[in-house]
């Protein structure tokens, strides 16, 4: 293992070599806050430079003396990597749809047979299929570099040659590979700890979940830290908790910036990345989602003064249910005047005069300055002055533009489709760097811990298999081999050992050393490292809810005000009966969905909603019984005339859409088939059922109910031989005959169309359930007039209490059927009842448990 102390590396004319470049960022850092705590306002920096970085050093110095002239230059990690691709795509013997996992599989392959010194070919008998396969790869790709005239870091590691000069630092390589360790200088001889004294150098600790444990860990590095000290968390499982690590970081700090977290994530999860990603795939023809992100983003160009309008419009946009968008609907809405925004259509047809003008192919160089302009026309990143991080990512969008705009040595001139799959997978590839340690607290993984010598370390993540590196063999290798080999991978007790010595690393130097695990996460359950015993025998913490720096003050006194009530409404509502069936579920949500007009926005998916769906259904039968009238007339059809009459039905019912795309256009055909489909086997149920006429067809009316007026719809009125009416509801979801059950109906609907003053005398209600699994007609159960008349008065009597409720503008959170109603309320962030039922400790999976079975029993 080549470690070295701190104080030797941080001496000013080190020279340090370490494995990679994420190693080079970390010492980098704990080197710069070591020089900040000591008081030093400028300092020399130690040199820090990675092992393949060195190696190019070398051969550009070569090369320069004349010792290289076969060779122009060294493939980046990205040229490398397409050059496999290129080799992989264009293996005959194999049809690979998608190279890059196989490029990526045959790339490490060939960093390892260099690295590990392994013989090449291997003998006939260790040959299977995916190494024939590498074998031809490799055959190629040494092909396709010596006619390029280039080399790659494998082979520059393998090449040999006088070792690195011993003045150099080797820092960090743990059990490096026989080519690595032929060029480090020696490493430092230091007495390591026993296995026994490792297993009692930490403090053992558990709790039950990740979130206790990085509270914990982040709570304790707080008090830890002082000027000089590198207070280190080590997490073995930090790019999967990476934005649980960063929450938790900025409520005990303050900032999360405050401490130094190795790995933030790719840079295409941050939204300033994905506003440019969207920008660079702007198109005449946008999906809903993409177009939303751009209009409610606050970094494109004029969003500060057009906020409410872009809101607006993007409100507009989605309630189209359109899943993709022309730009001629979009920039119809946007010139409208209730949300008109002048500046963002500017910006639209500047960019797809860009787009328009752009040639099919060209070279990577030219796309990046095609990119480039598209982000100046939109003000990306921002308006006005950037502030430190914004700044930082510009630099990281830079240094992943270098990288891609590298590969124009080895690569064709492409497409703008191929260019942004290239830089969205570069970005994917690139994790945000994480700024200064202003705490000097590092968040790091376990082998960076071993980097930065800490002065107190917490080894977070004990669970069974932490420390393991993870690697698994490489397919394109003989498994025998790279167990002959010692390679990562291929030797469960190399791994092992491998994990100890790291462990050893770790447990060595002064300060506090503490390990941890979580015992759970949901209904997962965790074990202990065996490399740790005390961890079994440790108690599990009492869990603690935390509350942030931020929000810690003395108790407030608190007045209670009983606010139940809003205003009352005007005598005419809008909302017809589902203002009656919200104020049933639960006030709260009444009032807010029909009083305050609040409303979750809309989303659109592929294909028809249900909404849209229920719509075209109700146009059809009003269209089809609008011209049949009567039971007979339908009889009076034969098939030839009913299909046609279904179709011209269904043809009013689906309307033509402005401008639709191809989904649309195949969407529409998929929906007309089952619709057409859905209509004549509902017909063939209508024909089973007595004679009946249709005497009223979509039915405006206003109805009253105590003080208040309700403008309604009635879908169908039918009356049988007897004169006896029926009001209809269709239906197209789930319905049943217990939703007119009160206290407070879950459908009040058709009981109010029975009972309301000015509704026409009926006899019965039913739901005309027009449903291709299920047909059916759902009947208000009742035998005779008497009986009829007793289910109306009890359904008015439950009416009037809703209307006495919504007059007198009752607005409690008070759910009908506890969590059930509320987890299928979009105001639960409203009205908070779930949260408080939570903190109180009541068992909310229970009580919907309850409802459900409530709901079931009605």
């Amino acid at each position: 293992m080549h470690l070295q102390t701190f104080d030797l590396l941080c001496k000013p004319s080190a020279n340090i070599v370490v494995p990679d470049g994420a190693a080079a960022r970390v010492l980098n850092v704990a080197l710069d806050s070591h020089a900040r705590s000591a008081g030093v306002h400028a300092w020399r920096v130690p040199k820090v430079t990675s092992l393949a970085a060195l190696l190019v050093q070398r051969f550009e110095t070569a090369q320069q003396l004349g010792r290289s002239a076969a060779i122009e230059f060294v493939l980046s990690p990205e040229q490398e990597l397409a050059l496999w691709q290129s080799v992989v795509a264009a293996d005959s013997q194999l049809a690979i749809a998608a190279p890059e996992a196989a490029a990526l599989a045959a790339r490490e392959a060939w960093r390892l047979l260099h690295a590990w010194q392994l013989s090449w070919p291997p003998p006939a008998a260790l040959i299977n299929d995916d190494v024939a396969a590498f074998q031809r790869w490799s055959a190629a790709y040494l092909e396709r570099t010596r006619s390029l005239r280039v080399s790659d870091h494998a082979r520059l590691l393998s090449a040999g040659g006088a070792g690195l000069s011993p003045d150099l630092l080797a820092h960090g390589f743990l059990a490096p590979a026989p080519a690595v360790a032929g060029l480090l200088p020696p490493p430092l001889l230091s007495a390591s700890l026993s296995g026994r004294a490792v297993l009692t150098r930490f403090e053992t600790r558990a709790y039950a979940d990740r979130e206790q444990e990085l509270y914990a860990a982040l709570s304790w590095a707080r008090e830890q830290a002082m000027p000089g000290a590198r207070v280190v968390i080590a997490l073995d499982t930090l790019r999967e908790d990476q934005n649980l690590v960063l929450r938790c970081a900025r409520d005990v700090f303050g900032a999360s910036d405050a401490v130094y977290v190795t790995a933030r994530g790719s840079l295409a999860r941050d939204p300033r990345i994905a506003t440019a990603l969207a920008i660079l795939e702007f198109a005449p023809l946008m999906r809903w989602d993409a177009l939303s992100a751009l209009l409610r983003n606050p970094s494109i160009a004029g969003a500060a003064a057009e906020r409410g309008a872009r809101a607006r419009a993007d409100s507009a946009l989605r309630a189209l249910q359109r899943y993709e968008l022309p730009l001629a609907v979009v920039r119809e809405q946007l010139g409208l005047p209730a949300h008109a925004c002048p500046r963002l259509i500017t910006l639209f047809d500047a960019l797809l005069a860009l787009h328009a003008a752009r040639p099919r192919r060209q070279s990577l160089l030219r796309w990046l300055e095609h990119f480039e302009r598209a982000l100046g026309l939109a003000g990306w990143p921002g308006e006005g002055a950037l502030d430190a991080d914004t700044l930082r990512l510009q630099r990281d969008w830079g240094e992943v533009c270098d990288r891609l705009q590298r590969l124009d040595a080895v690569l064709a001139p492409t497409t703008a489709s191929d260019a942004l799959a290239r830089l969205r997978r570069l970005l994917n590839d690139s994790a945000a760097r994480g700024g200064a340690a202003a705490q000097g607290v590092f968040v790091v993984t376990p082998s960076e811990a071993a980097l930065l010598v800490p002065s107190a370390l917490w080894l977070a993540g004990c669970e069974s298999s932490a420390l393991l590196s993870g690697a698994r063999p490489s397919p394109c290798l003989p498994l025998a081999m790279q167990r002959q080999a010692g390679m990562p991978g291929a030797d469960a007790n190399r791994e092992l050992a491998r994990a100890r010595g790291l462990l050893e690393v770790l447990a060595a130097g002064g300060g506090a050393r503490i390990a941890s695990y979580r015992a759970g996460d949901g209904e997962l359950v965790f074990s202990a490292s065996p490399l740790l015993p005390g961890l079994r025998a440790a108690p599990i913490a009492v869990p603690v809810r935390y509350v942030p720096a931020g929000w810690r003050q003395a108790a407030p006194q608190i007045a209670q005000l009983d606010d139940e009530y809003g205003p009352a409404p005007a005598p005419a509502l809008r909302g017809g009966t589902g203002l009656l069936a919200a104020q049933a579920a639960c006030p709260f949500r009444g009032y807010a969905r029909y009083r305050l007009a609040a409303r979750a926005p809309d989303e659109p998916r592929p294909g028809w909603s249900a909404l849209a769906k229920g719509n075209a259904v109700h146009r059809a039968l009003a269209t089809l019984w609008a011209a049949l009238g009567t039971q007979a007339s339908l009889r009076a059809l034969d098939d030839v005339a009913r299909t046609a009459r279904v179709h011209d039905a269904v043809r009013y019912a689906l309307p033509p859409l402005p401008l639709p795309s191809a989904l649309e256009r195949a969407l529409q055909r998929v929906e007309r088939e089952r619709l057409i489909a859905l209509l004549e086997q509902w017909l063939t149920l209508e024909l089973a059922r007595p004679s009946f006429e249709v005497v009223a067809i979509e039915q405006p009316r206003q109805l009253r109910l105590g003080a208040l007026e309700f403008r309604v719809r009635v879908d169908r009125v039918d009356r049988d031989a007897a004169g006896r009416e029926t009001v209809v509801d269709y239906k197209t979801g789930q319905c049943r005959a217990g939703d007119w059950l009160p206290p407070r109906m879950n459908e009040p609907q058709l009981p109010f169309y029975a009972v309301a003053d000015g509704a026409s005398p009926a006899h019965a209600i039913a739901y005309a359930r027009v449903d291709s699994a299920k047909p059916e007609w759902i009947t208000s159960p009742h035998e005779d007039e008497a009986q009829w008349a007793a289910q109306c008065t009890s359904w008015a009597a439950d009416l009037a209490l809703l209307a006495e409720e919504i007059a007198a503008g009752l607005a409690r959170a008070a759910p009908k059927r506890g969590g059930q109603t509320c987890r299928l309320c979009e105001f639960d962030l409203m009205c908070r009842i779930r949260e408080f039922a939570r903190l109180a400790g009541d068992d909310d999976d229970a009580e919907e448990d309850q409802g459900a079975a409530d709901y079931a029993h009605d």
